[in-house]
């Protein structure tokens, strides 16, 4: 959670009236980008968190007849559990859509359940009570926590159970909730048209007191690109509009309105519509820049 120093530094900053210079220089430089590796998705649906309940509810009966602890449902296991199911909508299994492994969604987590297209928390119950893995999870000895992610997108249920030996706050909730995660995946962004090179940010310094100069190659046939700025402390980038950006083989900007001292890392992308939607090419390198 960002503190409120944070928050109001990031609201302040981006009030700011960030001006751009550009200066057109000649000198013939081949515009080239590195390759993506992973994208943000958005994946919005619904959390059941009453369907939630239940599935506890069925699974403590599971292990009670077994003669093992029963769990509670725990707030941050279910949180990784719901980010777990909706991640399983865009990349069906226990490797998550950005690669890593499943166990990295919470440190407490010990087991994964997965399921997808069960219409109800019964029937997906049976199903994992069916299966010689997911039934092992569900009577292991040890487990005192359980998340339950139970996610509903695009017409299809998606179910997670996330098992851990370290109970923490409890998950009381018992309603519905409108939710939109946020998922990395690896490989390029479908957004992304690779027929196009990404500008090439070749320098950036320092050029005044609260000013930052940096040198780049736009991309032939795209006039307008998106500047991410990461001010010093912040953890989100702010971005910034340029638009009517004629083509030069290499082109010098200067930011603006820095108000801050410390490292500001910058990152420029093209912008453009097909079809009707907007599109962009992939990011430059990153340069960092100290502000005095």
């Amino acid at each position: 959670m960002k503190s409120e120093a944070a928050s109001s530094r990031l609201r302040r900053y981006t009030a700011m009236l960030l001006a751009l210079v550009t200066i057109f220089t000649l000198a013939f430089e081949i515009p080239s980008a590195p390759a993506a590796t992973t994208y943000k998705q958005k994946v919005t649906g619904t959390c059941n968190y009453s369907y939630a309940q239940q599935i506890v509810t069925y699974t403590n009966q599971l292990r009670s007849s077994k003669g093992v602890s029963t769990v509670r449902l725990d707030k941050d296991l279910t949180k990784a559990a719901m980010q777990r199911a909706a991640e399983i909508s865009v990349s069906f299994g226990h490797t998550r859509p950005d690669g890593s492994a499943w166990s990295t969604v919470n440190s407490r987590v010990r087991a994964e359940n997965i399921a997808s297209g069960y219409t109800s928390p019964q029937s997906v119950y049976n199903g994992w009570y069916n299966s010689s893995g997911h039934y092992a999870n569900m009577v292991r000895a040890g487990y005192t926590a359980i998340g339950v992610g139970c996610f509903y997108t695009n017409g299809k249920w998606y179910w997670v159970q996330l098992f851990g030996n370290q109970m923490g706050t409890a998950e009381k909730r018992r309603t519905s909730v409108k939710s939109t995660f946020t998922v990395t995946v690896k490989g390029t962004d479908p957004a992304v048209n690779t027929s196009y090179s990404a500008p090439k940010l070749t320098a950036a310094k320092c050029s005044a007191k609260n000013e930052m100069k940096f040198t780049w190659t736009p991309v032939q046939g795209i006039t307008d690109y998106e500047i991410a700025c990461l001010m010093p402390g912040a953890s989100d980038w702010v971005t910034i509009k340029m638009t009517g950006v004629g083509y030069s083989a290499k082109l010098d900007t200067v930011l603006m309105g820095l108000v801050y001292t410390g490292k500001y890392s910058i990152k420029l992308r093209g912008v453009y519509k097909k079809n009707g939607k907007t599109k962009y090419t992939g990011w430059s390198a990153t340069r960092t820049v100290k502000i005095k």
